[in-house]
């Protein structure tokens, strides 16, 4: 059985009812999630073997956040108790006019105050086939970058595909501060994952030649892979499709060859986990062998079909992304 390591931060988001503002709700909704979290849960789903790797308070919520876990069949036992506090956003969900809105309260978290020497990575990725973080978990502070360079090497060494998923927070550290670090990094991971955004956040110095949105995807792509030398790029992307509808597509660098996906289109139920359920589901594809067009078809469904899902989590099967994919395209074979 193949497995995944994932090493971030876990924490319970809270939303106004419905389409309330922050200034008048009362009456709030809880999920557990993070961006790693949420990559182990689809991981798991997938049929491929999933680890988490943080550090939580040993109290109720802290095992909230582990139950959560557990439920989506995560192994936890390498999660590292205490500290105080679980770290919390609330999200206010947009609509119209108003774009959704964060609020961050995840200072002092356990993983925050976390010391490095806490991972004892040897042994937690001991028997693993890949280790998986974003730019999320060592922007936390100075201790967790050191933690995410040590998992890298330590994976590296181990002979494990190391990935990235870029997620940068321009709330969590300027673009100097997060190119100072990721450069120690990115040199070692052998698949990157971002969206546009990410890398025009992070890389706020560079100019384009592109302005359309995926002719500058795959722009970033070859420039991200001559910057860094991955085996394999990819980025998701959400996109204008027929009539004002809006859709998935995902694009693919692996061998020197770009493969794109096609367009899924999407019903916005829940917009957070679609670029974590992108990243779970292409190293799910990568791990079964898919080639390079299939593998990037089956993540960019996996991601569709997360806009459908309410809450952090991805509650889908292989069944459900091969559904979509044959629905797309009528001689796409279900797996």
């Amino acid at each position: 059985m193949k497995r995944v390591v994932t090493f971030g931060e876990i924490m319970m988001r809270l939303i106004p009812e419905g389409y309330g503002r922050f200034q008048k709700s009362s009456h709030y909704r809880s999920y557990y999630g993070g961006a790693e979290a949420n990559s182990a849960e689809t991981i798991a789903q997938l049929g491929i073997e999933s680890r988490y790797v943080t550090k939580l308070p040993a109290h109720a919520l802290g095992e909230g956040a582990v139950n959560s876990l557990r439920g989506y069949g995560v192994d936890t036992s390498y999660v590292v108790r205490g500290g105080d506090r679980l770290g919390l956003y609330f999200m206010e969900n947009g609509t119209s006019q108003r774009p959704a809105q964060t609020i961050y309260d995840r200072a002092h978290s356990a993983i925050a105050e976390a010391k490095a020497e806490e991972f004892d990575w040897d042994e937690i990725l001991d028997g693993a086939d890949w280790f998986q973080f974003s730019g999320i978990t060592p922007a936390l502070s100075p201790e967790m970058a050191k933690a995410t360079l040590e998992a890298c090497q330590t994976a590296k060494k181990k002979g494990l595909v190391v990935s990235c998923d870029l997620n940068y927070r321009s709330k969590m550290w300027s673009p100097a501060q997060a190119r100072k670090v990721m450069d120690q990094i990115l040199p070692l991971v052998d698949v990157f994952i971002a969206n546009d955004k990410d890398v025009l956040g992070m890389y706020d110095d560079k100019t384009w030649t592109h302005s359309e949105p995926k002719e500058r995807a795959l722009e970033i792509l070859n420039w991200m892979n001559d910057r860094y030398h991955f085996k394999a790029a990819a980025m998701i992307l959400v996109v204008e499709m027929d009539y004002g509808r809006k859709g998935t597509w995902g694009a693919l660098l692996s061998d020197g060859k770009i493969y794109q996906s096609r367009g899924f289109l999407v019903d916005m139920v829940e917009s957070v986990g679609a670029g974590d359920t992108f990243a779970g589901a292409l190293i799910v594809a990568r791990l079964k062998g898919l080639s390079g067009d299939e593998a990037v078809n089956y993540a960019a469904a996996a991601s569709a079909l997360k806009f459908s899902v309410p809450g952090d989590a991805s509650i889908i099967t292989e069944d459900d992304i091969c559904s979509l994919m044959k629905r797309s395209r009528s001689d796409w074979i279900a797996r």
